[in-house]
């Protein structure tokens, strides 16, 4: 019986803990890289007139911006 707790402890120290905070560690980097790739694409949207935005984008200013954030003319 000792000796299956302390195999079982082992296990849990040396091999499960280490995998779920590397597993923890790189979620959170994947979740860090996605936000940041959103905002450079949003960034990079390049217009010169309403036409070359997305759906649901105006042109301002030579970028497109949500049409929510477009201020009235």
């Amino acid at each position: 019986m000792e000796t299956a707790l302390a195999v079982l402890l082992t296990l849990v120290i040396y091999i499960a803990l280490p995998a779920l905070v590397g597993f923890t560690i790189v979620g959170f980097f994947l979740l860090w890289w996605r936000r940041v790739r959103a905002k450079v694409g949003i960034a990079e949207l390049v217009c010169s007139t309403n036409a070359d935005c997305p759906s649901g984008y105006v042109c301002a200013g030579g970028c497109c911006i949500p049409a929510a954030q477009a201020q009235p003319a």
